[in-house]
């Protein structure tokens, strides 16, 4: 058998001669090599959204980097700021669920030897306008006219317009 190798509960410690091991009936021992990795805490504000409520950030290593370590997000949703610990001179990439009409436009960083401060901060979406053209529909007709366009990429993701002359969205394929 193969078994996949992973240490729990030790952040900031990784395995360092290999994830997998190959049972045989020869090869029954495999000494694990554990080292530990330079982590330093970055944390800071989180800026540009009025409700963190189900937001997630996460901190993706470069897949050039050879690193196993996985960074933990702590978010104060009161307070608005975020704690993690990453590792030292590996560039990573912040992204973030919860939050489909805002970006993250600063989404990488790379850290020193050292505990750092940085915020992320969230820019709105660029939103295009849509023209509704109501053939048919008199001026009463279209008045009335409410619209839903539902985001084909993103479960769950809707937007309701009233007026027909004022609907805007932001890149997607949507349905009506």
């Amino acid at each position: 058998y193969t078994y996949n190798l992973s240490l729990g509960g030790a952040n900031g410690y990784i395995i360092t001669n290999g994830l997998t091991f190959n049972a045989t009936e020869e090869t029954t021992v495999y000494d694990i090599v554990v080292a530990q990795v330079d982590i330093y805490n970055v944390s800071g504000n989180i800026t540009g959204l009025t409700d963190l409520t189900g937001v997630t950030l996460a901190y993706t290593p470069d897949s050039g980097a050879s690193t196993v370590y996985t960074p933990i997000v702590t978010i104060d949703e009161v307070a608005f700021t975020y704690s993690v610990d990453l590792e030292a001179g590996i560039e990573y990439t912040i992204s973030a669920e919860g939050v489909n009409d805002y970006e993250i436009l600063t989404n990488t960083i790379t850290i020193g030897s050292a505990d750092e401060t940085d915020d992320v901060d969230f820019t709105p979406k660029p939103l295009y306008n849509v023209t509704i053209n109501a053939i048919g529909l008199d001026a009463t007709q279209q008045s009335e006219l409410s619209l839903i366009f539902t985001n084909l990429n993103e479960e769950g993701y809707s937007y309701d317009f009233t007026d027909i002359n004022a609907v805007s969205l932001r890149d997607g394929i949507y349905t009506v």
